[in-house]
């Protein structure tokens, strides 16, 4: 994916000033920054939410740049959000149901079909996840930990080529952080091309194997973690240093 010269004004307030960035295939791509550096509107004018004033974005050698946010969907750019989107009254194992479904028109009858063969796929989906006891468990019956895990989940049972992950860890507790990471490693491993927007400065240092630093919508720094952490700039602009 090749992002250029994204540029975005919300009423005069300029949220991206020529932003440019290279995703790499197989590679976890972290973009952090101060809060209002324009992290989340990249991420919304990337998936179709928002559209950008000028610029565009190319993916899989088309222009993605103004197409509807479900045709970038079903291009293969799945995405989950800083507040996790769930549906409270279905549950764990209706919601990968769900996202397996190719025809969004019968997404509900997919989720009331009985099969033991996607019953089986789904287990195998929610094994890293640490989910397969709670298989049965409506949302609403879940902790906020393991609605982020099943967010996670959701995204990556999809069919995709990118996943887009807005704050993955924010709000859980270090053990669940810790798998998280091991998740998203493994994905890697797997061939998975990631790209996350996180607050949590160890965790992005730990797994990113490159970052792009947000500050006032501009770009101020990007390259592998060692090179990112020693940067002034970065310093001053994301650790108040």
């Amino acid at each position: 994916m090749i992002i250029k010269d994204i540029s975005k004004n919300f009423g005069g307030i300029k949220a991206l000033n020529s932003v440019s960035l290279e995703i790499k295939k197989a590679k976890i791509t972290a973009i952090i920054g101060p809060n209002g550096s324009g992290k989340t509107t990249l991420f919304n004018i990337i998936s179709g939410i928002v559209a950008p004033d000028n610029g565009n974005i190319m993916f899989q050698e088309k222009d993605i740049t103004k197409m509807q946010d479900f045709k970038i969907a079903n291009l293969g750019i799945s995405r989950t959000f800083q507040d996790v989107k769930l549906f409270k009254n279905l549950s764990v194992k209706d919601h990968i149901k769900i996202s397996l479904t190719k025809d969004y028109e019968s997404m509900i009858k997919s989720a009331l079909k009985k099969d033991k063969n996607i019953d089986k796929e789904i287990e195998s989906i929610l094994k890293p996840f640490n989910l397969n006891e709670k298989l049965n468990d409506y949302v609403s019956d879940l902790s906020y930990g393991q609605r982020k895990l099943l967010d996670l989940a959701v995204a990556v049972s999809k069919n995709h080529s990118v996943l887009m992950l807005d704050e993955p860890v924010a709000g859980v507790n270090p053990k669940l952080r810790e798998l998280i990471s091991v998740i998203l490693k493994n994905l890697s491993k797997k061939g998975e091309t990631i790209i996350l927007i996180e607050h949590d400065i160890n965790f992005i240092m730990s797994l990113a194997d490159y970052i792009y630093v947000l500050n006032f919508g501009s770009v101020i720094a990007h390259g592998p973690p060692k090179k990112i952490k020693n940067n002034k700039k970065v310093l001053e602009a994301y650790l108040g240093e």
